[in-house]
């Protein structure tokens, strides 16, 4: 394992001098704002992507899925809004990223805001984007908005049902948390 972290880090060191993502082609899924993100260092992956002529969603992704995984949500929305501005189509790991950074951060009003968002401008929301609207809700202490939504899903999974026990087991809410397995 150390081996493999060190591996990461002299990657990282690599990519810091031969930058390869400024040109036209997308990142490629091993891309220096990847490794640099994997090595937690955000900066340098926010560096890299600024500096990037051609800004596929993938990219946007990758630098909104960072900010959320270190919870950093002002960050992760601005991009977004810069994202919208640009005409960038979000899509469902756009989605996923900014509900579990509003999970993080119990930031339900942001949380609330992007799910009327994304009812209004998606034809179709897949499963993991309706499990992250049931976790976002559950974790911000919503759980009447979680469990209508829950209700209100076509299908669901063990991530949905682990969302709604957690969420009441949570909040001590025996019963409701039994009535929901």
């Amino acid at each position: 394992m150390f081996t493999s972290i060190k591996h990461l880090t002299v990657v990282s060191r690599h990519t810091k001098t031969h930058p390869l993502s400024t040109s036209s082609l997308p990142p490629p899924p091993f891309s220096p704002a990847t490794v640099s993100l994997h090595c937690g260092d955000i900066k340098d992956s926010r560096k890299v992507f600024d500096d990037m002529v051609d800004k596929s969603v993938v990219s946007w992704n990758t630098v909104i899925g960072g900010y959320s995984k270190l919870g950093y949500c002002k960050e992760a929305f601005l991009l977004f809004r810069k994202m919208r501005e640009l005409g960038v189509e979000p899509d469902d790991f756009t989605f996923v990223s900014l509900l579990s950074v509003c999970a993080q951060n119990c930031q339900e009003v942001l949380g609330e805001l992007l799910h009327s968002y994304i009812v209004t401008t998606r034809v179709h929301i897949d499963i993991y984007v309706q499990n992250a609207i049931v976790d976002m809700y559950a974790k911000c202490g919503h759980l009447q908005s979680a469990q209508t939504f829950f209700d209100r899903m076509s299908q669901r999974n063990v991530v949905s049902w682990t969302s709604m026990v957690s969420a009441y087991a949570k909040y001590g809410l025996v019963e409701p948390a039994k009535s929901s397995i």
